[in-house]
């Protein structure tokens, strides 16, 4: 399988956009956590709020008055992601290319 996409950059800036593509499963690729693109909307009206970094949310967001107020994001944050389905027996070069082109793709239209 190859998973693609697009996620928040990893400093955190919840204003700027960021590429990936990796072959799931391959030695020293990341591994996907329960937490990948969960958002903790803290309720402003809540009689007992939660902490911040209480639920392991990957991205956290405060409101006030209707309006966000603020966001914070924390480590891997995907927006989008295709995930491909690839067969068995399918060569190792063929892998390596459709990864090389995601990539070539990615650079030639960034996210922002």
């Amino acid at each position: 399988m190859l998973r693609h996409g697009a996620c928040l950059s990893e400093d955190g800036d919840t204003s700027k956009l960021a590429s990936f593509a990796y072959e799931v499963g391959q030695r020293g690729a990341q591994r996907e956590q329960w937490n990948e693109g969960t958002v903790l909307i803290h309720n402003p009206f809540a009689l007992h709020p939660l902490s911040p970094d209480w639920l392991g949310a990957s991205a956290e967001m405060k409101c006030k008055d209707g309006r966000t107020t603020e966001c914070v994001a924390h480590g891997f944050h995907p927006l989008s992601s295709t995930t491909e389905l690839l067969r068995q027996d399918t060569p190792a070069w063929w892998v390596d290319e459709r990864k090389r082109l995601l990539e070539q793709e990615q650079a030639a239209h960034p996210q922002a």
